[in-house]
């Protein structure tokens, strides 16, 4: 009885496959009897430029098709049209691409009297690659005397910046100088070589060293640090202003020099001139930088440091 029974269960599991079977084959039959249509993709960029070639595929009408979107440096997708995902009639696909932006160039105007903006920077922005074009406007008053960084160029992924250097028009010539001056009375102290703006005064008989002067149309004057400006009224030049000037120094022996050296010791007298008065017996920093060397009548070695003040060539360890 049991053979008899595991004998109707096996013919029927022959008979449910071979059904089974059949309509696989069938619906692969029928999928492969499918029409084929065509997918075509294009990449191309905001302008209709081709990124790439274009691509073609083929799949049984309706059928779900995976693509993977190509990537293009510097550029990022903003818009598909066309179906991607499945084979349908007419489909052309195109992906659109746009350029990414570069960085920012930024534009500074600068008055090269006080190193102070003239105007509100501006900035440029522009797709990377494109280019940007710099040209120094009109500033009432002032011309266009220099430039650095690049006025023409292209964006790109790196900060740019362009500084545009402006003087007055009356401006002749500015000469940095090293020098004192001593006043002979109260002296007036203005912002910028302007008589518009008085910041402050300078006592009479007082000394103060000089870093620029400036020569104008109708006046020259003199800086005496960052935004502090006077009016030159023939003061009294003193390029010794810690003690007296020697003389009889024609026959000394000068050379001119720009060396570093280092000082053998803080503790080494300093002079305000060779042979001259002991303005200090201490310095900050044992690293010096020799501007002039200078030998006397009695043959005593002396080194002019950063243009100021003089130390024997004993207390002297060049670098």
């Amino acid at each position: 009885m049991f053979k008899i029974f595991k004998k109707i269960i096996k013919n029927n599991f022959q008979r449910n496959n071979y059904k089974k079977t059949n309509l696989n084959n069938e619906s692969q039959k029928s999928e492969n009897t499918l029409p084929l249509n065509a997918m075509k993709v294009h990449c191309i960029d905001e302008n209709g430029k081709k990124l790439a070639k274009d691509e073609i595929f083929y799949g049984p009408k309706n059928t779900r098709h995976s693509y993977i979107i190509p990537s293009f440096k510097n550029y990022v997708i903003y818009n598909i049209t066309g179906n991607l995902k499945y084979f349908v009639d007419n489909n052309e696909v195109f992906i659109e691409y746009q350029k990414l932006y570069g960085k920012p160039v930024s534009v500074f105007f600068i008055n090269i009297e006080n190193y102070l903006l003239l105007k509100s920077p501006e900035i440029k922005t522009g797709k990377i690659n494109s280019l940007y074009q710099v040209k120094p406007p009109k500033i009432n008053g002032y011309k266009n005397i220099s430039h650095s960084g690049n006025l023409n160029g292209t964006f790109n992924n790196k900060v740019q910046s362009v500084v545009l250097y402006y003087k007055k028009y009356d401006w002749l010539q500015l000469t940095n100088v090293n020098f004192y001056i001593k006043t002979s009375q109260i002296t007036k102290v203005f912002d910028n070589a302007e008589l518009s703006k008085l910041i402050g005064f300078i006592p009479q008989n007082s000394t103060w060293k000089i870093f620029a002067k400036l020569q104008k149309n109708d006046s020259i004057w003199l800086n005496i640090g960052s935004d502090q400006w006077i009016i030159d009224k023939e003061f009294t030049q003193i390029y010794y202003p810690f003690g007296k000037k020697l003389t009889n120094t024609n026959n000394w022996k000068f050379q001119k020099m720009n060396a570093a050296a280092f000082l053998k010791t803080k503790r080494t007298q300093i002079f305000n001139y060779p042979g001259g008065e002991i303005i200090n017996d201490h310095v900050k920093s044992k690293k010096v930088m020799i501007t002039h060397s200078i030998l006397d009548n009695e043959n005593i070695l002396w080194y002019e440091i950063n243009n100021l003040y003089y130390i024997k060539s004993s207390d002297i360890q060049k670098a």
